[in-house]
């Protein structure tokens, strides 16, 4: 730090002797009084004198005082041009002394004389190129460090922040918010480094203020004191008002203010600040008031004794080693090991309470009853708040403003356990998941009538208690119990529903039936003779949608089941499917004999009616070669394997005197039983032929055929 100190332009007798005492003294001697008696032989005093100077300086000289002599006696315009000229003659002087410095003065130091140049030949040194004050600092600052090594021995080295009187409460204002918690600027790093409060360690800030030898005496005073005792301000402070310091180490009082704060920061003490006690929470306040309102502190003190038992009993709880406690030095990492734990574990509390709000919930029961469910809100709640109350611990000096006591921190460190017993419930619910949800699928997939249901309630409330109980919940064989039951359970899930499956599903070798049913050329037949207006193309339709609504599926096993619910060949799903009927082997077996029985009813039938005169009337109508495959058809009742378009008109040609009445089924139940039932024998038969004539009316009966569509 730059010292205090005067730059004097005459002799010592000279100087006043009002002003306080300074760390140096540097004499510029008249250059018409430079006699040995106008100098001192005192270490702390620098006398330059001027016994030699060139043509060119005097000239300036006289010019210079006879344009301050005509600048005084003048006014207006003239004194400005004749002060404009003492400004120019005084800067020429200026760059001659600084140019010169080193050749034309002469030094007198402790009764010594030398030669400017001769002694910065000694020293090694080479005066800055910059103006003349600077370049006299420079020299002087050489001159004097022994000096200051002697006066100052101890005194603290502020690495690469060159301070001076005017910025040492700049500096100070800059450690005492970093103090206060804010990032330490690089000024604020070398006050707090020179001090020795506090040390960087992996890219943080540890402070070791009771560690200081700067503070040494002062905490050996703190110690040796009753604790009702304080310690005024006059005993840490002493000298010249207007130059103060401290008694033990001779620093600026800046300094031993950044040095309390920094105690108050650790819980040290506390200060007494215009009627305002500042303790540990008061540390951004002193922050903001500066180090001109803290050096008007009246007294320090020790601070409520650190509740050590109680701490010991909270670190215990929260599994923290117990020497951060009781080693005074440890109290730092105690502070960022609380730090730790509250970032941990507060957010992981809060998100715990708002689960249990809504209730811990498994295959759609509670796990938790309701009287458990409260007892752990509690005691979750006693330690959020206690980690709240952690929160506000952010220097070993709130350590000592800890407010609960032994007992409170038992009860609340419960909540902790509760913590814990709950994430590892969850863990242990979270691994029955996967198997949870292929049992949840399964009860969406298969229908309410299976016996499985019933399997699945049984299941699910053997488990319920279980995993209610408090006592076996997170016993480990507990969960692989519940697991192994669930997997259990799926497993008869995919024999019920397997079962089903292939209940609704043909395989390949089936499907390989339908297909050659619906190859079969006789079907081609049938859809060819359904263009006939006598045959009822509806009952083939009849025939041929269930026929068609049989899905094939290349295979479903128990492999394709473990990790889906359905199967994903055919995607059959039986709930959406409904009331699974008949199954579709037996569906396609009624099929196949349905077919028989429906090509041989139509053949004859057809036969019948070609056989009938109207339709041997029509018959000879024909040419040639429509009638003779015609006559072939019904001489010998069978049809040609491919059944031509020419040959379906022929017959069609023949039988076109018939005409067929359709008569809808619904209707004709609603004739016979609308005006009442039950009714005799006579009143259903009339019913009957009162329909029967209102729909055949005005058709001659030989012509007729009847069609009924169900």
């Amino acid at each position: 730090i730059s010292r205090d100190g005067y730059i004097f332009l005459g002799a010592v007798n000279e100087r006043s002797t009002a002003q306080p005492e300074r760390d140096f003294y540097i004499h510029f001697l008249g250059l018409y009084t430079q006699d040995q008696n106008a100098s001192s032989s005192y270490s702390d005093e620098l006398f330059f004198t001027l016994p030699k100077w060139d043509e060119s300086f005097d000239h300036s000289l006289h010019l210079y005082a006879g344009a301050r002599e005509m600048s005084g006696i003048s006014s207006g315009a003239n004194r400005s041009h004749y002060d404009r000229k003492a400004d120019a003659y005084r800067q020429r002087m200026i760059n001659w002394l600084r140019e010169n410095l080193s050749r034309a003065f002469v030094l007198r130091y402790q009764g010594q004389e030398e030669q400017v140049s001769k002694v910065l030949a000694r020293l090694h040194l080479t005066l800055p190129a910059t103006n003349l004050r600077d370049q006299v600092w420079h020299f002087a600052a050489s001159m004097f460090d022994p000096v200051f090594v002697e006066r100052y021995p101890d005194y603290p080295c502020f690495v690469d922040s060159n301070l001076t009187l005017a910025t040492i409460h700049q500096a100070a204002n800059a450690a005492l918010r970093a103090i206060a918690g804010a990032p330490p600027t690089r000024q604020a790093q070398a006050v707090l480094e020179g001090l020795q409060i506090a040390v960087q360690r992996n890219r943080e800030w540890h402070f070791t203020s009771e560690e200081s030898p700067y503070l040494r005496s002062l905490l050996s005073r703190l110690n040796d004191m009753p604790d009702s005792q304080v310690l005024n301000r006059s005993e840490l402070v002493g000298g010249d008002p207007r130059r103060e310091r401290t008694t033990d180490s001779n620093l600026e009082p800046e300094w031993l203010v950044v040095m309390l704060l920094a105690l108050v920061r650790q819980g040290v003490i506390t200060m007494q600040v215009q009627r305002r006690k500042i303790g540990v929470d008061d540390l951004e306040v002193a922050a903001q008031w500066g180090v001109e309102e803290l050096l008007r502190f009246s007294s320090i003190a020790r601070p409520r004794a650190l509740p050590k038992q109680t701490l010991r009993t909270l670190f215990a709880g929260l599994n923290l080693p117990d020497r951060l406690i009781r080693e005074t030095d440890q109290h730092e990492l105690a502070v960022q090991s609380l730090a730790n734990i509250v970032v941990q574990e507060l957010d992981r509390t809060v998100q715990v309470l708002d689960r249990l709000r809504d209730g811990l919930q498994f295959w759609h029961f509670p796990v938790l009853r309701d009287e458990e469910s409260r007892c752990w809100r509690e005691e979750l709640e006693g330690y959020r708040d206690l980690l709240q109350s952690l929160e506000r611990i952010r220097t070993p000096g709130h350590l000592r403003t800890f407010a609960y006591t032994e007992a409170q921190v038992k009860q609340m460190l419960k909540g902790r356990g509760i913590l814990y017993e709950y994430e590892r419930l969850q863990r242990a619910l979270e691994s029955l998941r996967p198997q949870l949800e292929l049992i949840t699928l399964g009860e969406n997939t298969l229908p309410q009538n299976v016996s499985w249901r019933e399997e699945v309630h049984e299941v699910r409330s053997e488990q319920q208690q279980r995993l209610q109980d408090p006592a076996q919940r997170l016993q480990p064989h507990t969960i692989a119990l519940v697991k192994g039951a669930l997997e259990n359970l799926h497993s008869s899930y995919v024999e019920a529903y397997l079962l089903l499956h292939n209940a609704e599903r043909l395989n390949p070798s089936q499907d390989a039936r339908k297909q050659r049913l619906i190859r079969d050329p006789r079907h081609a037949q049938l859809r060819a003779l359904a263009a006939l207006d006598f045959l009822p193309e509806s009952e083939l339709e009849r025939w041929e949608q269930p026929l068609r609504e049989l899905v094939v599926c290349m295979g479903c096993t128990t492999a394709d089941l473990q990790k889906r619910s359905v199967c994903h060949h055919c995607n059959f799903h039986p709930r959406s499917v409904g009331q699974i009927g008949q199954p579709a082997l037996d569906r396609l077996e009624q099929a196949e004999r349905d077919f028989g029985l429906l090509y041989d009813r139509w053949v004859a039938n057809l036969c019948q009616e070609l056989k009938k005169e109207t339709a041997l009337a029509n018959l000879d109508a024909l040419t040639e070669a429509q009638r003779r495959p015609v006559q072939s058809f019904i001489a010998s009742g069978e049809l040609p394997e491919k059944l031509s378009r020419e040959l379906v008109e022929a017959m069609q040609d023949a039988l076109r005197g018939l005409q067929k009445v359709t008569i809808d089924g619904a209707d004709l139940l609603l004739a016979l039983t609308r005006p009442g039932m039950p009714c005799t024998s006579a009143d259903l038969e009339n019913r009957f032929r009162n329909f029967l004539q209102e729909k055949i009316a005005g058709t001659p009966p030989a012509r007729l055929r009847l069609q009924i569509d169900w």
